[in-house]
């Protein structure tokens, strides 16, 4: 997914290059980093419509690992 980033980068597909490393994040297990990476490249204005809805429905799927990931982490910080 890296080398997909940096290539999509170099190519200049900035908003593939992103969604890539958004991907790269996630599976680090940092999927709240992740989606907060999404939602900047829904704040850019040159994102069309087809990259603005695969990009909201990543952030769908994602949404329900991040509450769970923080979850985890408030029990942690409960114990």
């Amino acid at each position: 997914i890296e080398t997909y980033a940096r290539a999509s980068q170099l190519a200049g597909d900035d908003i593939r290059a992103g969604e890539a490393y958004a991907e790269l994040t996630l599976l680090n297990g940092r999927p709240d980093d992740a989606m907060g990476q999404l939602r900047t490249l829904l704040a850019r204005s040159d994102v069309d419509h087809y990259e603005r809805a695969r990009i909201e429905a990543r952030i769908v799927q994602i949404t329900p690992w991040a509450l769970f990931v923080q979850e985890q982490r408030r029990q942690r910080r409960a114990e």
